[in-house]
């Protein structure tokens, strides 16, 4: 790709790349423009190799000493450089180049962390400042994998950049792409990225065209013909999508085309009548990760669709079965938790940045005015045995997710949560964890975000296909999507 001129690739690339540029837990791929990151790198570079050169003085003292002097000469010349004792014709090219380096990473650190406080915390993207004192001879006491430290304020910087560019978009389409971006553009979007899909339980697997689709809603890019879903669904819903222009003989009808087509897309996935056993399906899939998930942690008493829970012998309309109840070990606190999936867009405003989840928070607000009449209940002991087993009243978690695959608020909490209770039930460590799942709470992230990408899949692929995916004649239609390839 770096053979391309910018003109050969197409429109829709380009106003993605940016975003693509981004870290995977920001709304993007990791493909870093390294330009932005050469001042970072070289510090990191400087850091590492001075600590690792660090040696005592005497076999049984406690003074040390860079075993090569070479660079505590640049590293002390850089430091009279940034105080202004000494000019740099007086130093070396080395000594000017680190300077330099470290001013801007500095100064960037600062930018985003201006509170010397808030640099104390181990956790800031600014606390290398607090740990030198500012000053390039103390590069010693900078912390370990300096470079990631001092990358950190720059990923912040272009998230910003990239966060305002599409804010202030007003071309064509420019409403959809900070639509997709706001749901986007957060930390739980980004486990599917880091599944592994060759884990045998495929747990973690997602096929081609489940990739291409994902990143094509994400970014706004075209589909492979054979997942593209027509201008009408057909069946029951009656829905006519836009009309494609009569010729493409423009840039501005090119574009216009496209964005017509992604409308389809968006109707498939957001609204269409013939996708509700599509996201039921999805609905189940991350109801079962989540109760393999609870079990896994230590909760007790998991149990799925409990009718217990608001049981009685008039069912009443705003009778409640929860998807899952549990206990919390640690308290003895009864959770009841619902799924649910926001697959609709809650609009927030013309050219208005949403806030993470804002959809899923909705479906949340929702869930807990249905849930209203059965607390209650719950509260007075009016129905379900299980109330006097609970030491406290019982908590209602609405687990609410987005097409996208952002979390509500209630939900990350509660992911939250069931870490400290997998910590409290197996000192740290969960029983899933190994080298392609580095820690127990990504492992569960990735699996819920394969499954949120699943269903997204899925509602573009029955719309492309009319239900029949693994069919031949559809195989045969396209050679550019095989849902069976790897």
């Amino acid at each position: 790709m770096h053979q391309l001129p910018d003109e050969a690739l197409p429109h829709e690339f380009r106003l993605a790349y940016p975003r693509m540029g981004l870290h995977q837990f920001a709304g993007g791929l990791g493909l870093r423009a390294w330009a932005r990151y050469t001042h970072a790198a070289f510090v990191g570079m400087w850091a590492t190799s001075f600590q690792a050169c660090i040696v005592p003085v005497r076999r049984s003292s406690a003074l040390r000493m860079p075993a090569y002097p070479a660079l505590e000469m640049v590293v002390q010349q850089a430091e009279m450089l940034r105080t202004g004792a000494v000019d740099a014709a007086q130093v070396t090219t080395l000594a000017a180049d680190l300077c330099l380096a470290w001013e801007e990473s500095r100064q960037l650190a600062v930018r985003h962390c201006p509170s010397a406080v808030e640099r104390r915390d181990p956790a800031s993207e600014g606390h290398w400042v607090h740990a030198t004192s500012g000053r390039i001879t103390e590069i010693v006491h900078m912390p370990d994998r300096a470079q990631r430290a001092l990358s950190k304020p720059v990923n912040r910087q272009v998230a910003q950049e990239v966060r305002a560019a599409i804010v202030g978009d007003e071309s064509l389409g420019a409403g959809e792409r900070l639509e997709r971006a706001a749901e986007t553009m957060c930390s739980a979007a980004g486990h599917v990225l880091q599944a592994h899909p060759w884990q045998a339980s495929q747990t973690l697997s997602l096929a081609s065209h489940e990739v291409l689709a994902t990143l094509a809603w994400r970014y706004c890019l075209p589909l492979p013909g054979g997942l593209q879903p027509p201008q009408e669904c057909g069946g029951t819903c009656q829905h006519r999508g836009m009309s494609l222009p009569g010729k493409r003989d423009t840039a501005e009808r090119v574009e216009l085309a496209a964005l017509t087509q992604r409308e389809w897309v968006t109707h498939a996935v957001r609204s269409c009548v013939q996708s509700g056993g599509v996201r039921r399906l999805c609905h189940d899939a991350v109801l079962r990760v989540l109760y393999d998930m609870l079990r896994s942690a230590g909760f007790e008493d998991v149990e799925m669709e409990d009718r217990w829970w608001d049981e009685g012998d008039d069912e009443a309309k705003d009778t409640r079965r929860p998807d899952i109840t549990c206990f919390n070990p640690i308290d003895r606190c009864r959770y009841v938790i619902d799924v649910v999936g926001a697959w609709a867009a809650l609009d927030g405003g013309r050219g208005v940045w949403r806030p993470v989840g804002h959809a899923a928070n909705g479906k949340a607000r929702f869930k807990w005015r249905s849930y209203k009449g059965a607390l209650l209940r719950q509260e007075s002991g009016d129905r379900g045995w299980l109330v006097k087993q609970s030491r406290a009243t019982d908590q209602f978690v609405p687990f609410a997710f987005e097409v996208g695959g952002a979390l509500g608020d209630e939900a990350e909490a509660f992911l939250r949560l069931a870490v400290k209770v997998a910590a409290h039930c197996r000192r740290g460590v969960g029983d899933l964890e190994h080298w392609s799942a580095m820690s127990w709470s990504g492992h569960w992230r990735q699996r819920i975000g394969v499954e949120i990408a699943r269903g997204l899949a899925r509602s573009v692929e029955r719309a492309a296909t009319g239900g029949r995916s693994r069919g031949s004649a559809t195989r045969g239609r396209n050679a550019e999507w095989d849902p069976s390839s790897c």
